[in-house]
């Protein structure tokens, strides 16, 4: 997480310092409206904020569903804990029925009760 911070602020720099040595007026042309005139720097930032937000938009899916999954797995996980627990008392049990010098049942085959 403190990769993405610095590699961003240093990003956040290279921008700031290409925009402030590129200060000139810049006539910007969209689609049925009139041409707008703005310095590059606030170009720029426009630009920066509106590729920052599309990149936002485009993340939000993948990260909600690597959360309802993460969610999902941790149910199952404590599930089978639980099972877990309840198989190892059984399993105490069945060992503790057993009569002194019966040999235990071969890997596989189920114990007779």
């Amino acid at each position: 997480m403190q990769l993405y911070l610095i590699v961003g602020l240093a990003l956040a720099a290279l921008i700031a310092v290409f925009a402030m040595m590129n200060s000139t007026e810049v006539a910007v042309n969209f689609p049925f409206v009139q041409p707008v005139d703005t310095s590059v720097p606030v170009l720029i930032f426009v630009s920066a904020i509106a590729g920052a937000l599309v990149m936002l938009i485009i993340g939000v899916p993948g990260r909600l569903r690597r959360r309802r999954e993460t969610r999902s797995l941790r149910l199952d996980l404590k599930s089978c804990r639980e099972e877990n627990q309840l198989l190892s008392g059984r399993l105490d049990e069945l060992v503790k029925k057993r009569e002194p010098g019966q040999p235990p049942p071969p890997a596989g085959e189920k114990e007779m009760s």
